[in-house]
């Protein structure tokens, strides 16, 4: 976890009790990995197949 946390994969949430006087790390997964998962679900050409006009610009922009 702490790789995925240093890679801005993922990041600490909050904490939780584990055992007895111990508390655990909770995490929760960045943009950055929100957008692997997306990513991973779809292929790109997929995706160039079937977007629309306007994802396609949005999609042109952020690599700009």
């Amino acid at each position: 976890m702490q790789a995925l946390e240093q890679q801005g994969w993922t990041a600490q949430k909050g904490t939780r009790p584990a055992k007895p006087g111990w508390d655990s790390t909770l995490y929760e997964l960045t943009l950055k990995g929100k957008a692997a998962l997306k990513l991973d679900e779809k292929s790109i050409e997929d995706f160039l197949r079937t977007a629309t006009d306007e994802q396609l610009l949005k999609f042109i922009d952020s690599f700009s």
